[in-house]
């Protein structure tokens, strides 16, 4: 076979694997600081973005923490507000260390975000390394490891 129908064979198969990116469109989640219409209450808001009807998405969150030496984690109750995004109001106690893991799927794609709480406030960290954004659904070690950091983080002031 010459190079040429190597290469359209290449490409053809790689069009065929991909196909599903290419034409079924895009999907992410962001989090931001809750804005004046966000219900009181509310620490942060997932929305989320992309192709077609991304409002459309189905979210999963909860908080995950040590308190006192013990794993705990807390289903959040979903209040979804205009665009389809999450507003995640404050379900945890004041003790312990926290992150708040949120799974987003639409249109056969996964999204998570492990967004890391304050061990002082215990509010959302939103801006920067706190909030990991994954292609994939979160596993134990994710969150192990980003409440790990925390608890050998020094204190912030």
């Amino acid at each position: 076979m010459n190079d040429r129908i190597r290469f359209a064979v290449l490409v053809v198969a790689l069009i065929g694997l991909m196909g599903g990116a290419l034409w079924g469109g895009g999907f992410l989640v962001v989090a931001e600081t809750p804005g004046e219409q966000a219900p009181e209450g509310t620490v942060a808001v997932v929305r989320p973005l992309g192709c077609h009807r991304p409002a459309e998405a189905s979210f999963a969150a909860r908080a995950e923490g040590w308190v006192e030496g013990q794993r705990q984690t807390i289903r959040l109750d979903q209040q979804r507000i205009e665009g389809g995004a999450l507003a995640i109001q404050r379900q945890w106690p004041d003790r312990g260390i926290w992150v708040l893991a949120v799974e987003a799927n639409y249109n056969g794609f996964t999204r998570s975000l492990l967004i890391n709480l304050d061990p002082q406030t215990r509010e959302p960290m939103l801006n920067g390394p706190a909030t990991r954004k994954l292609s994939r659904s979160l596993t134990e070690i994710d969150i192990r490891g980003a409440l790990d950091s925390l608890r050998n983080s020094p204190p912030t002031e």
